[in-house]
């Protein structure tokens, strides 16, 4: 029987839309950072027979895996099973709209589609969104009567790596909590005989997905691993600054923060079960992310979604009844949001904009334009709560709020918007992303170009030319090369040895027998965010500038190699590239 689409299951196919479209823009053309190239590296050593060691995410190497042995190995695939778990999670807010209500579920699902910690989390090349986004659909699923579906996804999400542990943790202690309290969990199913269904596909689920269906067995010894990499994590450390953790949490997740608090005050003012059950769970992640020393940043994933959960429902309350001065409201909000975008637009003047000194006298001429543009910023701002006060009185207190409020929540979608784009990797400077745990990989492109042509021009392929790399093992290095046929990694360069390319981690003339020509790259871009004062937070508020470490990488190439070398060029007889000269365990030592 063929279902009607309802306006309802529009507007969560419409979530679903954004959610994919935002994870999936550009996917493969953003940079990988270190972490993503290890695992990307693993995956593809697994596909191609590799004898490697399986590390404590199995969840994502064996799905990625798949994609490799069917693809190949690119940016794209790396990132499409996270890509899609991340997606899935949109769906949640479906099976719990009765107990959510159906507009504030709606409203939670475009959030979870924008959200920029989960954005984040989701185009990256790693397990931890499978932790987040299966896990919580498995339990929304559990919550509305549906066991078998919910164990394979939960068994899947038990496989995310050492954010699959916290997150059990964090719901370990919602429950104890709970019923501390004496109050019943309100996404527990209410029939007992769920968990007896729940459990052997649970089993299911991380055997299955485990083993990839029993062709690597191995996956669930990397599962009990990942167990004991997260509680190491507790006493070796290693986490995310917690400056960036703060500031990360304040400023690019500041609407669910504010209108979370608020929802979180007035549900305990109503004394309501669900906003109680959902402050239990921001409370607990929130300790339990920040003692937990080797925290990182996209962990905040486990506190922004009981956020959203109550800002949705905290919306709803604030718009909720008619209002017979609702077209007061409208333009009330309309004016106090041109007025902020009035305010910011100041602030960024005033902290980029170099203005000539107004010349003249007396008046605002003899201001300086620093003066002048703090004026118009307190003016703005002053102007909005007047004639939000003077609505309030003129019209209704309804009214006033209503377009106060509004003017607000525009605002704060805006800047909501921006963050998640910066978050997703898209902007000017992806590598000063508040959400990356790793340095990223900067010239990669640009590398991988310069190698190609090089090879092209000498032994008519694209990845046939001979390459030395001394005493690098950076991951992000063997994922740049990964495609090249003939590379050797060695400690240090034979004295006698005349390699095509040659790559150092230092400017100094290499001193073989042929000569060479060199140039420098940077290989990786990070941001010291714990050593970033306060005009250089303001900055990058702003513009997303910020100043950043590199890693410099050095690429030699033999001088005979260019144009007017002797033997080189198109007219040189040099083998095709019939295929890897190195079996795939001696080409990566």
């Amino acid at each position: 029987m063929k279902l009607a689409m309802t306006r309802e299951k529009g507007m969560y196919v419409a979530a679903l839309g954004v959610g994919l479209g935002l994870r999936l823009v550009l996917l493969g053309q953003t940079a990988f950072t270190e972490n993503e190239a290890a695992l990307a590296l693993q995956a593809w050593d697994l596909a191609r027979g590799v004898p490697t060691v399986m590390g404590p995410q199995p969840g994502y190497l064996l799905l990625t895996l798949v994609n490799f042995f069917l693809g190949g190995a690119n940016e794209f695939l790396a990132r499409l099973w996270p890509a899609l778990a991340g997606s899935l999670l949109v769906l949640a807010p479906w099976f719990l709209r009765e107990r959510l209500g159906r507009v504030p579920a709606v409203i939670l699902a475009f959030a979870l589609a924008v959200d920029p910690a989960l954005l984040a989390l989701s185009r990256t090349a790693e397990g931890g969104i499978f932790s987040v986004s299966l896990g919580l659909l498995a339990l929304a699923l559990l919550a509305a009567g549906k066991p078998a579906p919910a164990g394979v996804l939960a068994g899947t999400a038990l496989l995310g790596g050492p954010a699959a542990w916290l997150g059990l943790l964090v719901g370990a202690l919602v429950w104890l909590w709970s019923r501390w309290v004496n109050r019943k969990a309100e996404l527990s199913p209410a029939d007992p005989r769920l968990r007896l269904t729940f459990f052997p596909w649970l089993a299911v689920g991380l055997v299955g997905f485990g083993t990839l269906f029993m062709l690597q067995p191995m996956g669930l010894s990397a599962w009990v691993n990942s167990f004991l990499v997260f509680w190491s994590g507790w006493k070796f450390g290693g986490g995310s600054p917690l400056n960036q953790m703060v500031l990360a949490l304040v400023l690019m997740e500041t609407l669910p923060l504010i209108l979370g608090w608020v929802g979180l005050l007035h549900g305990r003012w109503r004394k309501d079960a669900l906003d109680d059950l959902l402050g239990r769970w921001f409370a607990a992640a929130l300790v339990i992310v920040l003692l937990y020393p080797a925290r990182q940043v996209t962990d905040w994933v486990w506190v922004t979604v009981p956020l959203w959960a109550l800002a949705a429902r905290e919306v709803c309350r604030l718009f909720e009844g008619e209002d017979e001065h609702g077209l007061v409201s409208i333009g009330q909000a309309v004016l106090g949001f041109t007025l902020i975008g009035f305010a910011w637009l100041n602030v960024v003047g005033l902290n980029l904009v170099q203005d000539q000194a107004v010349t003249g006298s007396g008046g605002l001429n003899s201001l300086d334009p620093t003066t002048l543009r703090t004026l118009s910023i307190v003016i703005s701002f002053v102007l909005f709560v007047v004639i939000s006060i003077m609505i309030g009185v003129g019209w209704s207190r309804r009214a006033g709020l209503r377009g106060f409020v509004g003017a607000v929540l525009a605002a704060l979608l805006v800047w909501t918007g921006s963050a998640a784009w910066h978050s997703a990797g898209l902007s000017k400077h992806p590598e000063t992303n508040l959400w990356l745990s790793s340095p990223l990989i900067t010239d990669g492109d640009l590398i991988r170009s310069t190698l190609g042509d090089l090879s092209e021009w000498n032994v008519r392929s694209r990845s046939g030319i001979e390459m030395v790399v001394e005493d690098n093992t950076s991951p992000s290095l063997r994922w740049l090369l990964r495609d090249f046929t003939q590379v050797r990694y060695v400690n240090a360069l034979a004295v006698d040895g005349t390699p095509a390319v040659v790559f150092t981690n230092n400017s100094q003339p290499l001193t073989l027998p042929s000569a060479y020509t060199g140039q420098d790259f940077v290989l990786q871009s990070s941001v010291p965010w714990s050593l970033l004062y306060g005009d250089e937070w303001v900055r990058w508020l702003i513009t997303r500038e910020a100043p950043t470490q590199q890693e410099a990488l050095f690429l030699w190439a033999r001088s005979d190699l260019f144009a007017g070398g002797q033997g080189t060029g198109p007219a040189a007889e040099a083998p095709k590239d019939t295929g890897p000269v190195l079996a795939p365990q001696e080409a990566v030592p």
